[in-house]
């Protein structure tokens, strides 16, 4: 399954492509929705983030860590525009996708196999939610002194079955964290993500300050590979302990892109 981030025109779209069922689902962030940048740049309408990364050097990222931190959703690519082909039943959108050169950390091959899989995908199997529609956006005035969205913290539970892995949830993978970050949000942060993985966090350690990024131990590659994918860690082989099938280590670094 990828789920994939989209800059599309005055919103965001969350595409999620999963061979197992055979379906593709769009998940619409309206634009006018109020979040907090990743690593401390402040608070924005989302429709402005990708700007925000452009001007910071790092294209799409600031983008997609802003969609992870804020709405919890376990992704690790993202696009500009043109990607919206993907998801749509118009051939011609859909070559352009897969071909036309455009921002994206996706690899061509990523992007042949995404075109690929979305030609076979019929339309009762395409399936569009609006956030707007659900408990986690509700309208409000925003600090720029106009109307906008605002997250609830009330996570849709439909959004589970959208966004969960089926191996780690079936796995019943356990989690344990090992903190030495000094920020005491993000321990909140990982445990609510990888829950909407599937996995279930037992065990939060906090240690002191440490100046690295982050690594993923366990004895399962698929599953640790996974979950280091979401986080942009290292991913290691390492054998853990018993009581435990992952285990993730974040330090300073990782903290500062929080």
């Amino acid at each position: 399954k990828l789920s994939l981030v989209i800059n599309a025109k005055d919103e965001v779209i969350v595409s999620t492509f999963d061979p197992i069922t055979s379906e593709i689902i769009n998940i619409y962030i309206p634009g006018d929705t109020e979040v907090e940048l990743s690593r401390n740049l402040g608070k924005i309408r989302i429709k402005n983030a990708w700007a925000v990364g452009l001007n910071q050097g790092e294209e799409g990222v600031i983008l997609l860590e802003t969609v992870r931190r804020n709405f919890k959703f376990p992704v690790f690519a993202w696009t500009d525009d043109k990607a919206a082909g993907f998801s749509q039943t118009n051939l011609r959108a859909l070559i352009s996708a897969t071909f036309t050169p455009y921002k994206t950390n996706l690899k061509l091959g990523d992007r042949v196999a995404l075109g690929v899989f979305a030609i076979g995908i019929k339309n009762a199997k395409r399936e569009d939610i609006d956030l707007r529609d659900t408990t986690y956006l509700q309208e409000a005035t925003l600090v720029d002194g106009r109307v906008g969205y605002t997250l609830t913290g009330k996570f849709p539970q439909s959004l589970l079955v959208v966004l969960g892995d089926e191996l780690i949830s079936s796995e019943e993978v356990t989690v344990s964290i090992i903190d030495a970050t000094g920020d005491f949000e993000v321990s909140s942060y990982l445990t609510s993500i990888i829950e909407v993985m599937g996995a279930k966090v037992v065990s939060i350690e906090k240690n002191v300050v440490q100046a690295y990024d982050c690594e993923v131990e366990g004895t399962n590659k698929e599953i640790v590979d996974k979950i280091a994918k979401v986080f942009s860690c290292k991913a290691s082989g390492r054998e853990v302990n018993g009581n435990f099938d992952v285990i993730i280590k974040v330090g300073e670094d990782f903290a500062r892109r929080f």
